[in-house]
């Protein structure tokens, strides 16, 4: 059995579509993505679907035979990380006659290859040894890293053919050094555009130093309906790094002192302390968050930092509140925050225009498709221009997003 993995089996995925179309005729996609995942079990097998035939249809040279009898795929082996996120998905490939015709690995998380890896013939390695070892689950870590999780113990099978229990010490330092992350967002967008083709529209951008979110509704189209909302008050003039001239990389002291500027205009007379010194410019505020976040002109500001900055400046300016430092965002923990009515410290991680930026977020609007599949742009103040008027995709255009929450008594 030849498995074929990762840059070895990229096909030209504008092709993709048509390819598949020519095989195959089906109805709209129906997701059933919970709204946190980045690729759902019903959009990861359209993936691979797709993946049989158009690999059919572009093999001239008849390498993958195997294939061209192609009727159906079986029910996921459904893989997550060390956390027990999801993945990556395994779908087995049946032929006319019922008989496995090897399988398709779909990566389910944006740092995976969108296609893990295949084969035409046999069966997953990892789902035989399993079975064979009587393990709990897989766990697949992005790369080349598959590991058996079986009670308390650890198994390393990525050498597919090998199984090997690894030390306590190692598992600790695996775990620690945390999931395989690898670039693949091109592929990626090609893939979302074929999904949305299916779906509905959604392709927000993925690239261009300037190309900021505007309008958000000029990228999707077909949706069966929209929620709106921003926070009270939230149309105010910000402050912006132009008005605090010498300070490179403060982006987190701009998204604070922002929010100290939200917080007064909506209510002077509970949160007037919250503009140090009755200040005007904003700029003791700034340099007294930049002071309490010790952030660099050089490294930036850490995010260990945010939350005793905010507890701090808050406890001086005599306003109680609650905080907190939120990692790996939800959707749901953007929604409820907002819905509440509280705006938030955002820290962007990876985005393809801001690059590590914090801002404070605002408001969204999430578009919302068949099944449970929604499209989500969140409108922040992003200390580059003073009003709020852009907006940044939850999902698409960036790694990962943070939130530090910042809630006034």
């Amino acid at each position: 059995m030849i498995v074929f993995r990762k840059k070895g089996i990229i096909v030209i995925l504008a092709l993709i579509a048509m390819c598949f179309m020519i095989v195959f005729s089906f109805g709209g996609l129906k997701t059933s993505a919970n709204e946190d995942e980045f690729i759902s079990e019903n959009e990861a097998k359209y993936i691979a679907m797709i993946h049989v035939a158009s690999t059919v249809h572009l093999d001239k040279e008849k390498k993958f035979e195997e294939w061209a009898d192609f009727a159906d795929l079986s029910e996921p082996i459904v893989m997550s990380d060390f956390t027990g996120s999801t993945s990556a998905y395994c779908f087995g490939v049946i032929d006319s006659e019922g008989d496995s015709s090897g399988y398709v690995v779909v990566g389910a998380k944006k740092e995976t290859a969108p296609i893990v890896e295949f084969s035409t013939t046999g069966e997953f390695y990892p789902s035989v040894i399993m079975d064979e070892m009587k393990a709990d689950r897989i766990i697949y870590n992005g790369g080349y890293e598959y590991y058996l999780e079986k009670g308390y113990d650890i198994i390393d099978i990525s050498g597919f053919g090998c199984a090997q229990f690894i030390s306590a010490e190692d598992s600790l330092r695996i775990r620690e050094e945390g999931f395989v992350i690898e670039e693949h967002q091109e592929e990626w967008t090609e893939w979302r555009k074929i999904l949305a083709s299916f779906s509905g529209g959604s392709t927000p951008p993925e690239s261009g130093s300037n190309n900021f979110i505007t309008d958000p509704y000029s990228y999707e189209y077909g949706y069966q309906g929209k929620t709106i909302y921003d926070v009270s008050g939230y149309n105010i003039t910000y402050r912006t790094d132009s008005y605090f001239s010498g300070y490179p990389n403060h982006c987190a002291p701009i998204a604070a002192t922002n929010l100290m500027k939200y917080w007064y205009t909506r209510n002077t007379s509970l949160y007037y302390s919250l503009r140090k010194y009755a200040d005007s410019t904003w700029a003791a505020t700034f340099l007294d968050y930049s002071s309490l976040m010790s952030t660099s002109s050089t490294t930036g500001t850490l995010n260990t930092n945010l939350v005793p900055a905010y507890t701090q400046y808050f406890s001086n300016a005599g306003v109680t509140g609650a905080f907190a430092f939120v990692s790996d965002v939800t959707w749901n923990n953007i929604k409820n925050e907002l819905n509440s009515d509280y705006p938030f410290h955002m820290l962007v991680i990876g985005h393809y225009a801001y690059g590590n930026h914090s801002v404070v977020a605002l408001g969204y609007i999430r578009f919302n498709y068949s099944g449970n599949y929604g499209s989500s742009y969140i409108r922040v103040a992003d200390g580059w221009i003073a009003t709020p008027t852009r907006f940044i995709h939850y999902a698409i255009g960036n790694d990962t997003i943070h939130m530090v929450r910042v809630r006034p008594s």
